[in-house]
């Protein structure tokens, strides 16, 4: 999935895990350009660290 460079807002794609902790589908959030902190929120969450 693409989203165009001048859009103003983040393609954020992150992985998931499916049964058996094989690879799942990858979730994708749209976030506005003027939250950025939801950026980092979303990618440390799924990292497992406190953002």
């Amino acid at each position: 999935m693409t989203i165009g460079e001048r859009s103003g807002s983040y393609l954020v794609e992150l992985p998931t895990v499916g049964p058996n902790n094989r690879p799942g589908p990858k979730r994708i959030e749209v976030v506005p350009a003027t939250m950025p902190n939801r950026v980092a929120i979303l990618v440390a969450d799924n990292a497992g660290v406190a953002a």
